[in-house]
């Protein structure tokens, strides 16, 4: 790490990806709450009237779904443990192929028809996405749907929304991935062709105006290339 990584990363962003996507995904919820008028993260009220949705894209392997989705989940119920913390699939193909191995999934509007029949009255949509793209837009579109359902019902920002997110994110791989001096760290996205897709761009940038040493960022859709 060169001198002026080590003058930029002045935080410990924790020791894997996971636990900062998830850390990240708690910082993120509380922005979306505090957006709204009411005092919404109230740990006083029943279990049964407050819940977090994770919304993820999907994914057709079982071992992603047990390393990352799933363990997302679980590390959101240990930090609200007075609020039903649900899970949903946006993607109806990959949902349909778990179904198919036995493994029970909801769709995210299937979620929410679900903990409104349970009287659920406070509902955090958080969704696990990378970048603000189209699918995210398609989840904002769908709370509008169901905004009047609910007394409350917010939608939380995905993993890269800002260029402090980035930041972070940068810190983060430089610290947990030191590279001696013929290796180098390769980042991989999938990219967008939606107009969200540039914050790519925008992270490639600053990663060397940040100082960081072989370390490239690339993606199978879109630029940087």
């Amino acid at each position: 790490m060169s001198e002026k990584e080590g003058t930029v990363c002045k935080q410990n962003f924790g020791s894997s990806l996971k636990g900062l996507i998830f850390s990240s995904i708690l910082i993120k919820m509380k922005e979306a709450a505090e957006e709204g008028r009411e005092i919404f993260m109230n740990k006083e009220a029943p279990m049964a009237e407050q819940a977090i949705l994770l919304v993820h894209f999907g994914t057709s392997r079982i071992d992603a779904l047990k390393k990352a989705l799933w363990a997302i989940e679980r590390e959101t119920r240990a930090a609200y443990p007075d609020w039903e913390v649900r899970g949903a699939f946006a993607n109806k193909i990959l949902l349909q192929i778990l179904q198919q191995r036995g493994i029970p999934l909801q769709l995210a509007p299937e979620a929410l028809d679900a903990l409104k029949d349970e009287g659920c009255r406070r509902i955090i949509i958080q969704p696990t996405y990378v970048v603000r793209g189209g699918e995210y837009e398609k989840l904002q579109s769908l709370a509008e749907q169901y905004r009047r359902q609910f007394v409350q019902l917010v939608v939380g920002r995905p993993l890269l929304f800002s260029t402090e997110d980035i930041q972070e994110i940068c810190c983060f791989c430089a610290g947990k991935f030191p590279r001696k001096v013929e290796e180098a760290l390769v980042l991989m996205g999938h990219g967008a062709s939606h107009s969200a897709g540039t914050i790519y761009e925008t992270m490639s940038s600053l990663i060397s105006e940040m100082g960081f040493e072989r370390i490239f960022l690339g993606v199978t859709e879109g630029s940087p290339d």
